[in-house]
């Protein structure tokens, strides 16, 4: 917080200071504090929106992303272990291509 507080001084104007606290929040990432500063942002009494930030909506981004693949990873390979469809029944009922169903089945055969 001696950080932030010093931040609050040194600022002229409310975007001013929001700037500092984005910089602060990337270069936090790379030491692992991010958890800590978001909390002190958070219980200043300004505000600082973390959801405008880029790399947060690129993680949330990612996030959806690999939930989807996980999801559709996991259908695959049940129908898989099913055995009662096609390779070819599987991707069309799953709508991804016959590429992606053999590559869950050579990823589960490992």
């Amino acid at each position: 917080s001696g950080i932030i507080a010093k931040l609050q001084a040194l600022s002229h104007s409310q975007s001013e200071l929001e700037g500092y606290l984005k910089r602060l929040t990337v270069l936090s990432r790379l030491r692992n504090l991010e958890t800590v500063i978001k909390r002190k942002v958070e219980a200043m009494p300004i505000t600082y929106d973390i959801t405008t930030d880029g790399l947060y909506k690129q993680g949330i981004e990612q996030g959806i992303e690999q939930g989807i693949e996980q999801k559709t990873f996991q259908a695959i390979s049940n129908a898989i272990e099913q055995g009662i469809l096609t390779l070819e029944q599987i991707a069309e009922m799953l709508e991804v291509s016959i590429d992606t169903v053999i590559q869950v089945k050579n990823s589960i055969e490992k």
